[in-house]
């Protein structure tokens, strides 16, 4: 067979060909050694080739159980090291917080029992106040005391239960009548007398409260006269800082008042039907001397009702 280089020298057209082809043979060969080297410096490790399977198929397992992208992936195992860590140290953190909470509980008894000191404090000097005023209310000798005692449990560190208000369990005590042993107010005292009560309550604490509207009904039971008057007075004071609805039969009391409202019955279709209406001065007048004098109104009566009238508007 012929070569390219014996045609070459036979035809020199043919020249550019063969330069190209042995421009093309060195490459080749340069390709080759290259390769040669290349594949010289490769370590090819069975064992890591393996190794390298097994850990992406594991990644495969992760993406079904803890995530599509190995971002996810290692968002979870952060996540799930911390919370290890967090168990692992569940019983040093179970003692932090066991002391914490006996110091919280040793300063909330301290509090509280500075309270319960205070209480029987201002006990003492709010029992004089209010068995004064009422002494002024026709409850002559009437004796009040104020129990304070504590809940036992287990919820502080000497036993007492505390609460929103501390540890304390407060209970008014009463003895109307001279001799009787006090007994929870709630229990024996009457409507009459419970109003007067609250009205006493109020007047010392007038100023100390902030309940803005009062209402008292029976306050007028059982007393008349000077009392009467008395109480008139003290719901007059109640009412400078406060408002007060006070339902009364008497005219001591009416009289004090800064309105007067009118409350009457009457029949309407058949049925019973009640009007509270306010009274213009005139028939508070009337409405006054009604109280005084019954169904018979006399010029005296009238008198007496304008000058009552006045007053308790001073």
């Amino acid at each position: 067979m012929i070569s390219l280089r014996e045609i070459a020298a036979i035809d020199h057209r043919v020249a550019p060909l063969l330069e190209l082809c042995e421009t093309g043979r060195a490459q080749i060969e340069e390709v080759a050694r290259e390769v040669s080297s290349y594949a010289e410096r490769i370590d090819f490790d069975p064992d890591r080739l393996e190794k390298i399977g097994d850990r992406l198929d594991l990644i495969q397992k992760f993406k079904k159980k803890y995530g599509r992208t190995i971002e996810e992936i290692l968002t979870f195992g952060l996540k799930a090291a911390a919370e290890l860590e967090r168990m692992e140290r569940s019983s040093e953190e179970t003692e932090r917080l066991k002391s914490e909470i006996q110091t919280i509980k040793s300063s909330l008894t301290t509090t509280a029992l500075e309270l319960t000191a205070r209480r029987i404090s201002a006990a003492r000097d709010l029992v004089k106040k209010i068995e004064a005023e009422l002494d002024h209310l026709g409850m002559k000798k009437t004796v009040l005391t104020v129990s304070i005692t504590q809940d036992s449990g287990d919820d502080t560190l000497d036993g007492h239960k505390l609460g929103p208000r501390g540890a304390d369990r407060v209970e008014f005590l009463i003895s109307p009548n001279l001799g009787e042993e006090p007994r929870p107010l709630a229990k024996i005292a009457s409507g009459g007398e419970l109003s007067r009560i609250m009205l006493a309550f109020k007047t010392v604490l007038a100023e100390g409260d902030n309940i803005p509207t009062l209402v008292f009904d029976e306050v007028d039971a059982g007393i008349g006269g000077a009392i009467a008057e008395e109480v008139g007075k003290k719901l007059k004071l109640v009412a400078v800082t406060r408002q007060v609805f006070c339902i009364t039969h008497l005219p001591q009391i009416a009289s004090m008042a800064t309105h007067h409202y009118g409350v009457t019955k009457f029949v309407k279709m058949d049925r019973m039907s009640t009007e509270v209406r306010l009274l213009g001065k005139q028939e508070r007048v009337t409405e006054i001397a009604r109280m005084l004098g019954g169904k018979t109104i006399t010029e005296a009566t009238i008198k007496h009702a304008e000058e009552m009238i006045d007053r308790g508007s001073k």
